[in-house]
This record gives C-alpha cells, sequence and structure tokens, in this order.
C-alpha cells in the first residue's frame, strides 16, 4: 500500500497478536474440554470458560475488524490491477 501511496490499514503484527491471544484464550478449552468424556470437573471447565465469552467477543471483532481492512486492501490492489490492465489495452 505505500507503494501506492496509501497509508497502511492492515497491520500484520497486530494481527499476528489477536490470532496469539486467541490461541492462548482456547487453549485451556481445549485442552480440558474436546474430547474428553463427560464428568463433574467438564461441567466446571464449562462454566469456567462461559465467563470468557467477553474476553473471546472482543477477540472476534478485533479479527472481524482486521479482516474487513485486509479485505479493503485487497479491492484496492484489484482495482489498481484493473486500472494498469485497461491503460495497457488502450
Amino acid at each position: 500500500m505505500k507503494e501506492f501511496g496509501q497509508e497502511e490499514m492492515f497491520s500484520v503484527e497486530d494481527f499476528k497478536q489477536v490470532l496469539y491471544k486467541c490461541e492462548e484464550s482456547l487453549k485451556p478449552y481445549v485442552d480440558k474440554l474436546v474430547g474428553q468424556p463427560r464428568s463433574f470437573g467438564k461441567v466446571v471447565w464449562t462454566v469456567k470458560f462461559i465467563g470468557k465469552e467477553k474476553e473471546l467477543d472482543i477477540l472476534r471483532k478485533q479479527i472481524t475488524g482486521q479482516y474487513q481492512a485486509l479485505n479493503l486492501c485487497l479491492q484496492f490492489l484489484q482495482l489498481w490491477v484493473v486500472l494498469q490492465h485497461f491503460e495497457a489495452v488502450h
């Protein structure tokens, strides 16, 4: 984007950080609940993770925003390619 005189709308480092936070948030869930037989401990862990719903919702919203920014960048680049092709043909 910088090459085209546009400011960067999408930060790869920010996206990596959000993905890392998602992995860290979901890792205990996966370790304690996925593939485990039904037990009292599983019920307790389920209740604990219900409390993390707000944190996960924030991460979900961050990923959605970053997806939209990345999509805008891709649309800009697609438009640029079309315009370059149009100029080359005419």
